[in-house]
């Protein structure tokens, strides 16, 4: 087995559990960090997007109801199949009233999404006829987009939009209330440790096996110890990618860090992903229809848009980016 201090793997797993014993978060059934950044490449993976679209929007809290439209053929006897729901009806809450719009939900990993006018155009032709505005939300390697359909162009016979197109004029964060985070690199956990074995007078702890006892272990801030996080600056750093370094500061002892990695950011959501994640085996699926059912939720979004104003003032996040579109919808210029 790869010696501790050379193996990035290990050295992560030993600090992550530092950190759950330190501030006593829910037990795991694996027992390392890894295993929750599979968990959590597993939900971005999963094969229920309308389901995490439905939790994404209810935990971020900007949302007076959102409503699932079952859609199941065949039409009713006689019809032509001219109309047809959405997966959605969202009630969002813009600049004090009530909006009410109509939300399709796809995962594809393409660069442009392509529509056929047979599906398109009955979808289309119901929002009109109810008069609401119809929506697409396009989930791409882990990142959801929300977007005004009318951006879809017609080539020859097909409806186009590009995800350029899609991350440009993004409506999560005016509509839905997410943001992205970019945490402090210098916001770390650390765990400062003594070697038993001799050790070389200088340098890098060699390749061997080692025993150590731990002298100091927590968060710092700016190279300062911090006393102990509220849960949601942790749970915010266990959202964050994270990389490790280790440090000898004697002959003797060492100092393992755990910090986010650079140029990282990550959107709010993660942090409800990582939640959910945490207490399941490797590899195995999220319900998000259980999830939903059982509730509620191990956190809300509410309360972490405030944790993150209390992050910018304790020095642990340095970003929280709120993203309007290029171009502000004709739907939404109408309520301005």
């Amino acid at each position: 087995m790869p010696p501790l201090f050379h193996d990035p793997t290990r050295l992560r797993d030993f600090a992550f559990r530092v950190i759950r014993n330190i501030y006593g978060l829910p037990d795991t059934t694996e027992q390392n960090l890894d295993s929750i950044i599979r968990r959590v490449q597993t939900i971005h993976a999963g094969l229920n997007p309308e389901k995490e679209f439905f939790s994404l929007v209810w935990w971020l809290g900007c949302c007076n109801g959102i409503y699932a439209i079952e859609d199941v053929p065949p039409p009713v006897q006689g019809s032509d199949g001219d109309l047809r729901p959405s997966d959605f009806l969202a009630v969002c809450h813009y600049k004090g009233k009530n909006l009410p719009v109509l939300i399709e939900v796809k995962t594809d990993k393409n660069d442009e999404l392509v529509w056929s006018e047979a599906y398109l155009g009955p979808r289309r032709r119901l929002a009109q006829l109810l008069q609401l505005p119809f929506l697409i939300a396009w989930k791409r390697n882990g990142i959801w987009a929300l977007t005004d359909t009318e951006l879809f162009q017609k080539r020859v016979t097909a409806y186009h939009l590009h995800y350029e197109i899609a991350l440009q004029e993004n409506l999560m964060s005016l509509l839905f209330g997410d943001v992205t985070v970019v945490l402090m690199e210098d916001f770390q956990f650390f765990a400062e440790a003594r070697v038993h074995e001799p050790l070389p007078a200088e340098g890098l702890v060699p390749p061997g096996e080692y025993t150590f006892k731990i002298l100091e272990a927590g968060f710092s801030v700016g190279g300062k110890k911090v006393g102990r996080l509220p849960s949601e600056q942790v749970w915010l750093f266990m959202a964050s990618p994270a990389d490790n370094d280790v440090e000898r500061i004697g002959p003797d002892s060492v100092r393992i860090i755990l910090h986010p990695a650079a140029e990282s950011a990550f959107p709010l959501f993660h942090v409800l992903l990582a939640q959910v994640a945490w207490p399941k085996p490797d590899g195995s699926e999220t319900d998000w229809n259980t999830e939903i059912v059982k509730g509620p939720f191990p956190s809300t979004g509410s309360r972490f848009r405030e944790a993150l104003q209390e992050g910018l003032g304790l020095g642990t996040v340095r970003y929280v980016l709120e993203q309007v579109p290029q171009t502000i919808p004709q739907f939404l210029a109408t309520l301005a």
